[in-house]
């Protein structure tokens, strides 16, 4: 009954783990490691460039609806200008005539 009545402290466990470092073992793993790197990046630059190209086809496509649009609307607006210059010479005239 009175050990109940103090708290006794669990003994303390640590987690060590040895390392152990090999200069061998950590550069055959850096070269792996590039390998790897090099052949996904082959991969996805062959899938990248074919995305590019079409993500670049779509844009240039884009672009040039936009300023096929754009001319179009130049070419609106100045026969409109053009068609009020000539109505507006027009009427000069003839008012100048009565």
């Amino acid at each position: 009954m009175i050990s109940h009545l103090f708290k006794v402290p669990k003994h303390r466990s640590f987690n060590y783990k040895p390392r152990h470092y090999d200069i061998n073992t950590e550069a055959m793993e850096d070269v792996r490691k590039a390998n790897q790197a090099a052949q996904s990046d082959s991969k996805e630059s062959n899938f990248n460039s074919k995305r590019i190209s079409f993500k670049q086809m779509q844009i240039n496509n884009h672009y040039a609806e936009q300023k096929e649009t754009r001319v179009r609307y130049l070419i609106r607006f100045g026969t409109v200008i053009l068609l009020v210059a000539v109505l507006y010479l027009l009427f000069d005239v003839s008012s100048q005539m009565f």
